[in-house]
């Protein structure tokens, strides 16, 4: 096979995922033509989901997508997260160049001032219910548009 022909995944979307909250990832298959079977199946994984294979959904033509997974990570703020992609019927992984960024709103971002000016695309909030810096969808209170005054601790 030609270099340029060998089966692939590839171009993952979106490319910032953050912890504790599935987010589907789209992404594309390219010369796919020896899967071409109606039963053909894939699954997913990278070794922060730990065994944890999921089912990949072919969408339209070379378009494929998962519903996302709740990952776990708080060693730093964003780390890389390489996904595999596995051949059900032989159990063979397939070439695939997805890779995303995952990111945890609440390291190093101890305070409200801290989360508020965490970049605009993590999507970071104060969440006042849990006094910490999260996701945006995982507050499920009103986030104050200003941060509450400091209070000094012995």
């Amino acid at each position: 096979m030609k270099a340029g022909s060998c089966p692939q995944f590839e171009s993952p979307e979106p490319l910032l995922i953050p912890v504790g909250f599935p987010i589907p990832i789209s992404f594309q298959g390219r010369n796919l033509d020896i899967y071409q079977k109606d039963d053909q199946k894939f699954s997913i994984g990278t070794n922060l989901m730990k065994d944890t294979e999921l089912t990949v959904i072919q969408e339209q033509g070379s378009k494929f997508k998962f519903n996302g997974y709740e990952f776990s990570y708080d060693k730093q703020q964003e780390v890389n997260v390489s996904f595999h992609i596995i051949d059900r019927g032989t159990e063979r992984m397939v070439d695939s160049t997805l890779t995303v960024s995952l990111y945890n709103c609440s390291v190093s971002r101890e305070d409200c001032s801290l989360c508020k000016n965490a970049a605009s695309q993590y999507e970071c909030v104060w969440c006042s219910s849990s006094r910490s810096c999260v996701y945006r969808e995982l507050c499920p209170s009103h986030q104050p548009a200003q941060c509450p005054p400091p209070e000094i601790t012995d």
